[in-house]
């Protein structure tokens, strides 16, 4: 499952929208993944389960009528009677190492095009030249410069990922 589809509850930037991204990540964005804070269990809720809950809720006619989080809204969806095929840990597991998957099958940066590296564990600045802490260097301000390297652009200003990897690349459907 290449496509990574999603809400997140309680919902990011005060509105509930659907996230809806295409591996491969960025490398801010897989350095989250990485430590736990993308995509993040029992915030983040994939799309399947929201669409199966909502089913299989609807046709019980159970509603909920309170603002609830991630965890509250999977636990009082998993405490109602008799709901067949709607298994968050599931459905989110699938999701998140299907991330992977993708970012495996799909991602390759051009090793060149760096200066610097972020360590997982401690978001610590390194230069790959020496392997030393970079001193100065902010982590977030790598992150913007990465997007500008790693994107290109198309006539209508859309952003996309200009390095891609060499064909054949393997369809989306077997990821």
């Amino acid at each position: 499952r290449a496509v990574v589809a999603g809400l997140n509850a309680p919902p990011s930037q005060y509105q509930l929208h659907l996230q809806y991204l295409l591996p491969p990540l960025l490398p801010r964005q897989l350095q989250l993944y990485r430590v736990g804070n993308h995509f993040t269990k029992d915030r983040f809720l994939p799309l399947d389960w929201v669409l199966a809950a909502l089913d299989a809720l609807a046709a019980k006619g159970v509603a909920f009528d309170e603002d609830l989080d991630g965890a509250e809204l999977i636990a009082r969806v998993q405490a109602v009677e008799g709901l067949e095929g709607v298994d968050y840990e599931a459905s989110w597991r699938r999701c998140y190492d299907g991330v992977a998957a993708s970012q495996t099958a799909l991602g390759r940066y051009a090793p060149d095009l760096f200066a610097y590296a972020v360590r997982d564990e401690d978001m610590r600045v390194l230069d790959l030249a020496s392997g030393a802490a970079a001193t100065g260097v902010d982590a977030n301000e790598l992150a913007n410069a990465d997007k500008g390297a790693l994107g290109g652009y198309d006539r209508d200003g859309a952003v996309y990922y200009s390095f891609p990897r060499a064909a054949p690349l393997p369809l989306l459907s077997e990821l």
